[in-house]
């Protein structure tokens, strides 16, 4: 939870100066976005689960038929897990799994992403294969009548009701991308402890994208790497950088390391 914080404060700080400038048509990014990953050849899996359903609506929304007005890029949690047994150490679940019925939060006037989760696979945890529960990942879309709501209208005295009412801005931290609907993930997670504002009987990723491997190709999945800082996992005492980047197996054998 404290992380949480730590994000909105770091948000708040960035777009009061990044919301100065008026809205325009050339900041709006393109609305079909391609899947950045490959689906593997085991999506079909979910389909022959029986499902209990753990998930929560959580106060999510749509942003269909809202403008995005521009992306805001954030800094991340300042605590950096440099490989799979430090992430592990953090982590109370560790699951594979598919995202589905994405929707966002922006209740802290900060875009994040809500969506529900079929699992898999259970690695550390209670959960259990076929469970579907819902995690609040860093990052997603905020309305601005809400950023408006919490902090007020003074960097937008220009913009109508009307306006305020059908605009949202994009969020990520440091570049992640966003989870997507019906892809593939491996996720650490803790529980969330749901104090207010924040949605009960939620489970948070850990360490921002840190917590989160996606699938690079058909085969490999990898954790997210600032374009920006190449050197985001290197160990600042042994100048090494830890292996990012594995199939499921070889994730699945570094998890299972952990437990020994």
């Amino acid at each position: 939870m404290k992380s949480k914080l730590v994000l909105a404060v770091l948000f708040i700080l960035l777009i009061l100066s990044a919301c100065a400038s008026p809205i325009s048509e050339s900041e709006v990014p393109s609305e079909s976005v391609p899947s950045l990953f490959e689906v593997p050849s085991n999506s079909n899996v979910v389909s022959s689960l029986t499902i209990k359903d753990k998930s929560v609506d959580g106060g999510r929304f749509s942003i269909e038929g809202f403008h995005v007005a521009g992306n805001l890029v954030g800094t991340a949690d300042s605590v950096v897990y440099h490989n799979i047994a430090e992430v592990y150490e953090k982590s109370t679940y560790i699951l594979y799994g598919t995202a589905q019925n994405i929707g966002y939060w922006d209740e802290t006037g900060t875009g994040q992403t809500l969506y529900d989760f079929v699992i898999e696979k259970s690695y550390k945890g209670t959960l259990q294969p076929g469970d579907k529960i819902t995690i609040l990942s860093p990052g997603g879309y905020y309305r601005l009548s809400k950023f408006i709501e919490l902090n007020g209208k003074e960097r937008f005295p220009d913009l109508t009701e009307e306006e305020i009412e059908n605009t949202v801005y994009k969020k990520t931290y440091m570049g992640a991308p966003l989870v997507e609907n019906g892809e593939k993930y491996v996720v650490f997670l803790d529980y969330s402890e749901g104090i207010p504002p924040f949605p009960d009987g939620v489970y948070d990723e850990v360490g921002a994208f840190q917590g989160r491997f996606y699938y690079k190709d058909a085969e490999t999945l990898m954790r997210y790497t600032p374009e920006n800082e190449p050197n985001f996992y290197q160990d600042s005492e042994t100048r090494s950088t830890a292996k990012q980047e594995f199939t499921l197996p070889e994730l699945e054998a570094e998890i299972a390391a952990c437990v020994e």
